[in-house]
């Protein structure tokens, strides 16, 4: 402890500190089936129906288009709706951009 002598009294140094606090929200935290699940052998897949989807086709004649090109997908229309429908969720999660702000700022004075 570093101390100033003044007219016969001992007074320790006061320094000051600056505090705050630091929020970061981020989605990799968050257990998700998106950073954890492995979908490489539907890769693929998904491109060609993400691209035909792109360009205003609907889920029924993507469907008819991978079932004459002998794509591996369910016999259901629908399958193709529903895989669109986690497509568009798995993007919108992972394109979520991490937020950090700095909050409660206040000056602390320390005895050193």
């Amino acid at each position: 402890m570093v101390e100033y002598f003044g007219e016969g009294e001992i007074f320790p140094i006061r320094l000051p500190f600056l505090v705050f606090d630091f929020y970061v929200s981020l989605n990799k935290f968050s257990p998700s089936q998106y950073f954890s699940k492995d979908i490489s052998h539907r890769k693929e897949l998904h491109n060609i129906i993400w691209e035909l989807h792109l360009q205003g086709w609907g889920y029924t004649k993507i469907h008819q288009y991978l079932i004459q090109n002998n794509f591996e997908i369910g016999t259901s229309r629908t399958t193709v709706y529903h895989m669109l429908k986690k497509l568009k969720k798995r993007k919108k999660v992972l394109s979520q951009n991490e937020v950090g702000e700095y909050r409660n700022f206040d000056l602390v004075w320390m005895e050193e």
